[in-house]
């Protein structure tokens, strides 16, 4: 081993690594005990070749201490890292509990390495404190254990390759890091093939189990092969989501493989990955988007003549052919190699909001959202669709709030264009649980509504995010659908929302805006007193000349959206179902009566 020199860099004494003594100088100094120095820095400024000597992972040791300082590559290469858990454990059993080029990384950050040819084999056996203990043994090429500090550690722009073999139980195997609780892996490319054997091992192109609060963005798998022979669980990204908030964007890797192997994947999770020595790709890993043909962020990756490249650096030649998937909020598009599919969340409750800026034509649409049948609802598309490619439900607009005898009504047509605005809210009568579409549609939110739905003090408001409501008099009084049943209130009810009510993204609601309906009031063109205390609307549906065809009561306490009435074609409600021949309106639909 040989003591490194010392240079100040932006304020910070780093040690300057220029071969392969000064770097195993390094790690000693940081697994000494007692005196380990667990918040210095190294900067490489030469690559290293480890020649596949037995490499003790920095920071070894079961995670109750964890390095805090900072490792640049500078863009170097680390080429035939070796690391071999029970051979490990015969210099001190606990340092095979997080193998990795670190073994556990709390504050501090890894960053800029090209590690060529690893080499990593690990065994639940290895040790006798190992072989007893509970704790999961964690293991990835250039982080084990990610540990339980805030705000965590940061590993960023690393490229690995190589190979890592793991048997017996309880494993957490990546590409990249082994086994996380809170941190940040950003800009990585794994190209490691993994082998793992035993029950409750979970393996990930990127990391293997994530805990807490991690987050994985910009990132590439492009191994040969993950294989998990036990009852675990493989992800191209993630192997098992256990718990706590993981948050994925912008990763790619190849359509046969599984984003997350086990757990909800979460509202930015990205699946699969295109040619990768390419712009786009680089300028993903970079945390850019293309812009005009052009990256909005030029480095640390660029595509090199045969391969891509880490700060100039060249890795080993990659292509492969893959899809991109891109979240915005709650639709999520995926690009295949022949077609693109769009994927609408219609129970998200996350924090994005739908943000298509620029038009994406889409070749499938498919909407996960369950309606009762019969229960009127609400809904609105970030794309515009003809009518006769929409199953499963009858779409109305609105067209006005007016009060009559003291009874506030919603009139509501039916949508007679062809036509589906894009960003336009409607309401719709499911006819089945799910709603089908076909053709293609072009998605961008930006796109105006066809029409603006205002009446008086009243609007009909789409929504593109999940939003909580409170009650406030300068914004006024928020009306809705019930979509749940709950406190006493029924699905398909029209309901004034009270304070903590909430909103699903692609919904609608009425507002009134309070101080147009005041101002209105002490003008005298309503009656003040019926429009503030009424706590129930009722529901008319008008053809195009204003006759009534249809109506139901909805109640805020105890009434379901009932529409069990008969009109003549004159708009006249009849007492009961007519036993006279003619055509009449039942429910809104002409019908029939022989």
């Amino acid at each position: 081993m040989e003591e490194p020199e010392i240079q100040e860099i932006e304020g910070k004494n780093f040690y300057l690594i220029n071969n392969e003594a000064k770097l195993a100088w390094f790690a000693n100094e940081t697994n000494k005990n007692p005196g380990a120095r667990l918040n210095i820095n190294a900067k490489l400024n030469a690559d290293l070749d480890m020649g596949h000597k037995l490499w003790t992972p920095m920071v070894a040791g079961k995670g109750d201490v964890a390095f805090e300082g900072i490792i640049d590559g500078d863009g170097h290469v680390i080429s035939n890292l070796y690391i071999n858990s029970e051979e490990i454990a015969q210099i001190k059993p606990v340092y095979a509990q997080n193998l990795g080029f670190v073994g556990v990384l709390g504050n501090g950050s890894v960053k800029n390495i090209v590690f060529e040819n690893v080499d990593i084999v690990t065994s639940t056996s290895a040790g006798t404190i190992l072989s007893n203990t509970a704790n999961q043994i964690s293991v990835g090429a250039v982080v084990g254990w990610l540990a339980d500090k805030k705000p965590g550690g940061v590993v960023s722009a690393c490229y690995v390759s190589g190979k890592i073999s793991a048997t017996g139980n309880g494993q957490g195997i990546g590409g990249i890091v082994g086994n996380g609780k809170n941190g940040t892996i950003e800009h990585c490319l794994s190209a490691v093939t993994i082998q793992a054997e035993g029950n409750d091992a979970f393996v990930g192109g990127i990391i293997g189990i994530t805990k807490a609060t991690l987050s994985v963005k910009s990132c590439v798998y492009n191994g040969e092969g993950l294989i998990n022979t036990g009852n675990g669980a493989t992800g191209a990204v993630v192997g098992n989501h256990l718990s706590g908030a993981l948050t994925t964007s912008n990763n790619y890797y190849d359509e046969d493989l599984k984003g997350v192997g086990k757990g909800s994947e979460t509202p930015n999770t990205n699946k699969k990955v295109n040619l990768v020595n390419a712009d786009d790709i680089a300028c993903a890993l970079n945390g850019g988007e293309m812009l005009d043909g052009y990256c909005t962020v030029a480095s640390p990756w660029s595509v090199g003549k045969d391969n891509l490249a880490l700060n100039g650096y060249g890795a080993e030649t990659i292509s492969i052919l893959t899809v991109k998937e891109t979240h915005y909020g709650a639709v999520t598009i995926t690009e295949y190699s022949d077609k693109t599919v769009a994927e609408i969340d219609g129970d998200y409750t996350g924090p994005d909001t739908i943000e298509i800026k620029k038009d994406i034509l889409v070749d499938q649409v498919v909407f996960n959202r369950k309606f009762t049948i019969g229960k009127m609802s609400t809904i609105m598309l970030p794309f515009s669709i003809d009518t006769s490619k929409v199953k499963g439900g009858t779409f109305y607009k609105f067209n006005r709030v007016v009060e009559e005898n003291g009874v506030r009504k919603v009139k509501i047509g039916l949508v007679k264009t062809q036509q589906l605005g894009a960003n336009t809210p409607y309401l719709i009568m499911p006819k089945e649980e799910t709603l089908t579409f076909s053709g293609e549609v072009t998605f961008n939110t930006e796109t105006a509504p066809i029409e603006q739905l205002v009446n008086n003090s009243w609007e009909f408001v789409g929504t593109t995010s999940f939003k909580s409501f409170d009650e406030d008099p300068e914004l006024g009084n928020i009306w809705g659908f019930a979509g749940t049943a709950q406190e006493g209130v029924k699905v398909g009810q029209f309901v004034r929302a009270g304070s903590g009510v909430t909103i699903k993204p692609l919904r609608a609601y009425l507002v009134e805006h309070q101080n147009v309906a005041l101002a209105k009031s002490a003008s005298g063109s309503l009656n003040s007193m019926n429009w503030d205390v009424s706590y129930e609307i009722d529901v008319e549906i008008v053809d195009e000349n204003d006759n009534v065809i249809a109506s139901g009561k909805m109640n805020a306490v105890t009434g379901e959206i009932r529409m069990n009435s008969w009109f003549d074609l004159n708009g006249r409600k009849l007492n009961a179902k007519p036993t006279t021949r003619g055509t009449y309106y039942h429910n809104g639909k002409r019908v029939i009566v022989k």
